[in-house]
């Protein structure tokens, strides 16, 4: 198994004066096949913050999307979540085996 990391650009936006500042940057992850969210890590944060960094860890195989979004620390939905493009695990391994076998007899 392999561990996901997922790393978000932040830009500036503004909000109504009493925007609650502190809150989380919520993380999903989800499968790509069908949409299921299948788990989510909170990243706290400030009132700013660079490049957030947050990493799923022990992924079996498949094909994922991760979206995130920020909320305040009440909950409440700030800006649009952003998704990534689809990506694969496949922690498959190569290994040399026998393929065919040559007798010479002197």
């Amino acid at each position: 198994m392999v561990t996901a990391t997922a790393t978000v650009t932040l830009a500036p936006v503004q909000f109504p004066a009493g925007t609650q500042t502190s809150g989380i940057i919520r993380f999903w992850l989800i499968r790509a096949s069908d949409g299921v969210q299948l788990a989510f890590i909170d990243k706290a944060i400030g009132e700013t913050a660079t490049f957030p960094t947050l990493a799923f860890p022990s992924m079996p195989d498949g094909e994922y999307r991760i979206s995130a979004q920020r909320r305040t620390s009440a909950g409440l939905l700030l800006g649009s979540q952003i998704l990534s493009d689809p990506f694969i695990i496949d922690s498959r391994v190569t290994l040399d085996i026998p393929v065919s076998i040559s007798i010479t007899i002197a």
